[in-house]
């Protein structure tokens, strides 16, 4: 694997530390951080910068690893843990003090207001660190959160790795010195190192005529992809890719390709971060998943308008789905963390949940969902329609929020959540009798359909309490009703 190493010298760096005692001063020389006592009271942090824009474009960074040197023993540390997070904005320099980003400018906090302090955040990810007072060995910082600084640099802050070191007791005496980009030995200079691959773009033909993903030959660069490329289902005159596994970084089916992936009762197994789904014809049946567990995002834009021809299951962290003209089937035991369903358009998205699958759900604009098992926390607006049908031992732990959509409850029971309804319906005529429980009922307006035979509708129906404001209530004749 390819690495870019920078370690710049006094010249091409910006590194300083910056202390409160003296809050308009830019510290120079070795870089201090932590807590100072003595003869004079310091809190010290360290700024650090470094240019990583020669990263080629279709990096992949795999991992990185800062060095700082130690060029003074350690005081009093035992042991501190310290954590390095990204400067909340880049234009720093080195005339940067406690109270400044540079010269008189003021740091600047989130919401445009001046910080008397430098200003950093833990949203991008943050590397840590704990210094040893038995070895004066170089400092290493290289788990996975400097692998997130340096994406965000890439992606978004123009290739500039601009972070904050920090020691986690600013309170208690303890401190250490850093070598600097101007120290006389040029290998005690702050360095970093990236190891990254190179990004493939990939785009399956079938040419092998076995349908199997795993053959070089299916695919136009004459290899299989790996874990670091982009892959594409694209041509209209490739055939099926029917067995097999693939793995990629980036998965995408235009909506042009047209032949089938996977087949009618096994699916293929996608390993990937990503993938999107837009295909107006053919089957597709895929499990997700990845080496670490789980696909982050699925998006599915558009299917094929015959039901059962587009199942979609695995490991998924969020699905979104914002066009489905016919159901998209999760298969059974799939495990999603949050499914999106916002259509682009009124009624343009139809999910089938299979069973055992205990997703949170955010359904709007006439979403028309099926599950079933109970799902977890459930958020149904803007004319959308779920059906949910539990068998014994489902719950729905979760909490259920219905404005303007209809939640129709079918089957055994449903325990633990609350339901919020503010307008719409939430219907459980075809609930079993005696069964139906919820932890708690607000209910700011809507319709209540409870005409199953209940007998009586209290507290012992409604585990917990019942906030009841406006809307309907429907029974059946002759029952009790204690709110």
């Amino acid at each position: 694997m390819p690495t870019l190493t920078v370690q710049p010298d006094e010249a091409a760096s910006k590194d300083l530390f910056v202390y409160l005692e003296s809050p308009t001063t830019s510290g120079s020389g070795a870089l201090k951080l932590g807590y100072v006592t003595g003869k004079a009271t310091q809190t010290n942090r360290v700024l650090l910068e470094f240019d990583i824009s020669a990263l080629p474009s279709s990096a992949y960074v795999t991992s990185v690893s800062m060095t700082l040197s130690i060029v003074s023993n350690f005081a009093n540390v035992a042991g501190n843990t310290c954590t390095v997070y990204r400067t909340l904005f880049q234009d720093w320099d080195e005339t940067a003090s406690w109270n400044y980003q540079t010269g008189t400018t003021f740091w600047t906090n989130a919401d445009g207001s001046k910080s008397t302090s430098p200003t950093y955040t833990d949203a991008q990810g943050t590397g840590t660190f704990t210094l040893d007072p038995a070895s004066n060995d170089p400092i290493e910082i290289s788990d996975s959160g400097m692998v997130s600084l340096v994406n965000d640099a890439i992606s978004f802050r123009g290739g500039k790795l601009s972070m904050l070191l920090k020691s986690d007791d600013e309170t208690t005496a303890g401190y250490i010195n850093f070598a600097h980009s101007g120290n006389a030995t040029a290998s005690k200079h702050p360095k970093v190192e990236i190891t990254y691959e190179t990004s493939s773009v990939f785009q399956w033909t079938g040419g092998a005529g076995d349908g199997q993903l795993g053959t070089a030959g299916n695919w136009d660069l004459g290899t299989v992809p790996d874990q670091y490329d982009t892959v594409y289902f694209a041509s209209e005159t490739a055939s099926d890719a029917t067995t097999g596994t693939l793995t990629c970084a980036n998965f995408h089916v235009s909506r042009f390709f047209g032949a089938d992936i996977g087949g009618p009762v096994s699916a293929v197994t996608v390993n990937c971060e990503k993938a999107v789904i837009e295909k107006e014809n053919g089957r597709t049946n895929i499990s997700f998943h990845t080496v670490s567990g789980s696909t982050e995002r699925l998006y599915v834009k558009r299917i094929p308008t015959a039901n059962g021809y587009t199942s979609l299951g695995g490991n998924i962290t969020a699905l979104y789905v914002s066009g489905s003209r016919a159901y998209l089937k999760i298969p059974d035991s799939s495990t999603i963390g949050t499914v999106y369903a916002a259509p682009r358009s009124n009624g343009g998205a139809a999910i089938e949940f299979g069973s055992s699958i205990n997703a949170d759900l955010v359904a709007t604009r006439g979403s028309r969902i099926k599950s079933a098992s109970g799902l977890d926390d459930i958020t149904l607006v803007g004319g959308s329609r779920l059906e949910v049908t539990t068998e014994a031992g489902d719950t729905a732990s979760g909490n259920m929020v219905v404005h303007r959509s209809t939640l129709l409850h079918n089957g055994v029971t449903t325990a633990g959540g609350s339901l919020t309804l503010y307008s719409g319906i939430y219907d459980v005529r075809d609930s079993i009798v005696g069964q139906h429980t919820v932890a708690s009922i607000a209910m700011y307006g809507g319709t209540l359909d409870a005409r199953n035979g209940l007998g009586s509708f209290n507290s012992s129906t409604v585990t917990g309490t019942w906030d009841y404001y406006r809307g309907r209530v429907l029974l059946d004749p002759g029952t009790t009703v204690d709110i």
